[in-house]
Parts: C-alpha cells; structure tokens; sequence
C-alpha cells in the first residue's frame, strides 16, 4: 500500500469510529440535559444545572465505566450493526495505519477500546460544559467541532516517541559514514564507505605542476603583478608556483 492510499484509508476508517462515538455520546450528554427540570426559573440556572451533572462523569468508577461501556456496545450492535470486535479492529488499523504512515513500519501498541470511549466521553462532556448552551443547538453545527475533538484523542494513542525513537535510530545508522584518509586509489564500493581521496596533480600536458604558496608568500609577493617565469632546463616533473596578483588601488571616496 502506498503512501495515498494509507493516508486514505486511514481516514476512512477514523471517521466510522469518530462518527459512532460522537453520535452516542452526544446522544447521551443530551439525555441527562433533558432529564434535568426544565421548570426551574430561569435558563440560566437549568444551564448551571446541567454543568455540574456533566462534572460526575470524570468521576466515573471503574465499575460504573464498565456498566456505560456495556450499554456503548450494545447500542453500537443496535443501532450500527457494529460489534465490539469491529470497534477494537477499527481502532487497531486506525493507530497502526498511523504509524506506517510516520515511520513506515509497523509497532506493537495496547489499545483499549473502553479507554477510548471514556476519553471521549469526558472530552464531549467538557465540550459542553465549557459551552452548555449548544446543548439545545443543531447537532449538525456541532458535528465539525466534536469529530476533531474525537480525532485529536484518537491521535494521542498513536506511540509517538517509540516512533520518534525508531526514526532516530535509523537516522543515527544512515549517518555513519568512515572516512579513510590513508587510501589514495578511488574505492567501487559507496554503500559502507566513504573515502576522501587526495591526488597530487603531475605531468600537466606543458610538463610543469602546481605547487602550494602559503601565506608568508603571498604577503611577500603582495605588491607584484610580475608573474615568475620558470627557468628553462626544468624538469618535467617539478611543480610550477602560481602567485596570487593583488593591485593595490587608492581608496576614492565617493
């Protein structure tokens, strides 16, 4: 699979399980809204009401988890022809899509689909604590808002620093590269080394070479222009100087 279709199917996977989990918890937080009495004075009051209800559900038990987990499933069963297996499968290919789609590669992660109902639970739930009044709004003008919520959770599962790790470990092997600085022939072999080669240029086709001139010449030869003719009778195999030729002009101010 390439990288598109990963993508792709990633994302056709996120959102039937984002699209069942805000559709049931939406449903829920709604229910215990309208459970509320409504015949309170004044909206203000049943809002601050309703608050403090969506509150209870972070401290939810570990069996009280488990008994709203239950009837998630059943209703994913009923109302979505969706069993559990499907919900966790869903959910597995989601993260590990995820992560062949950083690393390109494949790591074992404990998911747990209860888990991610809960989260989601509580992320919705603080959604419309933070803004009670959509409560009573069209569902569809929320659905934007709760699906990234979901998605951003969804994201967290994905073990990002054994997947930074991963890549840092490959990154570390590609950079080793060995330099022989002893060898003076050219090497076929490119994949394990790298040898920086350094060749000392003789016999040009006018029979003379190159010589080094360092610093000290250069300052000598600063204020000459006179390029140095090599006496004749020279042997073919001794280096020519080249000087460096700097004019000394005024400073014209402008």
């Amino acid at each position: 699979m390439n990288y598109s279709d990963l993508i792709k199917t990633k994302q056709i996977r996120q959102d039937i399980l984002t699209g069942v989990l805000v559709s049931y918890c939406r449903k829920y937080i709604a229910k215990r809204f309208s459970s509320l009495d409504l015949e309170e004075n004044g909206s203000n009051r049943v809002l601050r009401s309703f608050q403090k209800d969506l509150t209870y559900i972070a401290a939810w038990s570990d069996s009280r988890v488990d008994r709203e987990y239950e009837k998630f499933c059943k209703w994913c069963l009923r109302k979505k022809g969706i069993t559990e297996r499907e919900l966790f499968d869903t959910f597995a290919e989601i993260i590990s899509l995820s992560i062949q789609i950083l690393a390109n590669r494949e790591i074992d992660v404990k998911l747990s689909v209860k888990d991610l109902f809960f989260k989601s639970m509580k992320r919705i739930a603080r959604h419309y604590y933070e803004n009670p009044s959509l409560v009573t709004s069209n569902y569809r003008d929320q659905d934007g808002a709760l699906t990234r919520l979901v998605e951003t959770l969804i994201h967290t599962f994905v073990p990002l620093q054994d997947v930074i790790e991963f890549i840092k470990r490959n990154e570390d092997h590609d950079s080793r590269v060995s330099y022989d600085f002893n060898k003076s022939e050219r090497t076929t072999d490119t994949k394990d080394k790298v040898e920086l080669i350094v060749e000392k240029q003789k016999n040009s086709s006018d029979g003379r070479g190159l010589r080094y001139i360092g610093s000290e010449e250069i300052y000598k030869e600063y204020y000459h222009s006179q390029e140095e003719e090599v006496p004749a009778g020279t042997n073919a195999s001794e280096e020519k100087q080249i000087n460096l030729k700097i004019s000394k002009r005024p400073f014209v101010k402008k």
